[in-house]
């Protein structure tokens, strides 16, 4: 048997159970950032300045182009 199969398999089965019922009541992003803590804080930041990256390429794109 692989070696591989068993760890996955449990990994798996934690995935499904901890996966959100259509009853329970869903986590706002505001609570799910205080859940994880001081690390959301960089996160959030990165993910914030990548939109703002993004944005302002498409926007140097679009002026090239007229």
């Amino acid at each position: 048997m692989n070696p591989f199969v068993v760890p996955i398999a449990s990994l798996l089965a934690q995935a499904v159970e901890a996966a959100p019922s259509p009853n329970s009541p869903q986590a706002t992003l505001l609570q799910l950032i205080k859940a994880g803590g001081w690390v959301m804080i960089p996160l959030v930041i990165a993910s914030l300045i990548t939109v703002a990256l993004v944005f302002a390429c498409l926007l140097a794109c679009e002026k090239e182009r007229s």
